[in-house]
């Protein structure tokens, strides 16, 4: 039941029920909470994930990859990076493999805070692990780099972006061409050239 009502939106609902079993002597398992994480998560109520967690933690129960995805996805989300990271470290503390969406969201989050070379450590550390970030990781790396001025760094996140077969979004292309220009650089034609040959569909484009 409670389960059903976070999947339709009704999370108050299904916290009342969560804590009337609590009241009634009924065992709450790690299902029953991640549920609850969740649906906190889909509305935007960071506290009520964040305080689950903390709550199941207290209870002694075992964690999941899924009791953490939620709020360090909503953290990135939001910002609080620092916050996301330290949730990662305990999550690595007790065992638990982190979902493939988890490092996304972090990678992502530290892009949108403009920490780059963090950035991709993180992806890095991903593509050693043989994972596979989403299309979307890669751009807004790519974006936040080019923006510093990390033209160099970016050209290589690019390098692996095709090497597993994404193409670069136009906009980004663009942007990335008329940071290259700027520099006014002696290798800006290798790095033009490059990204012509790697992305055919940057031909059209161009």
């Amino acid at each position: 039941m409670i389960r059903g009502l976070c999947l339709h939106g009704r999370t108050e609902k299904a916290h009342v029920l969560f804590e009337e079993m609590a009241e009634k002597g009924i065992a709450r398992d790690i299902i029953t909470y991640n549920s609850l994480i969740q649906g906190f998560y889909k509305e935007g109520k960071i506290d009520g994930s964040i305080n689950l967690l903390a709550k199941l933690l207290e209870m002694g129960l075992q964690p999941s990859a899924a009791t953490y995805t939620a709020p360090i996805g909503k953290l990135c989300e939001m910002g609080d990076v620092d916050e996301a990271k330290e949730l990662w470290e305990d999550m690595q503390k007790r065992g638990v493999e982190p979902a493939v969406c988890t490092r996304n969201f972090t990678i992502t989050g530290l892009s949108n805070k403009g920490y780059g070379a963090e950035g991709m450590e993180w992806l890095a550390a991903m593509l050693r692990r043989n994972l596979k970030p989403q299309k979307q990781t890669f751009e807004r790396l790519i974006q936040c780099l080019s923006q510093g001025d990390k033209l160099d760094e970016a050209i290589l996140v690019l390098d692996y972006m095709f090497s597993i077969g994404y193409t670069l979004h136009e906009c980004i292309f663009r942007s990335l061409v008329n940071k290259l220009c700027e520099q006014n650089s002696d290798h800006v034609e290798t790095c033009l050239g490059g990204i012509l040959q790697n992305d055919t569909a940057a031909f059209e484009v161009f």
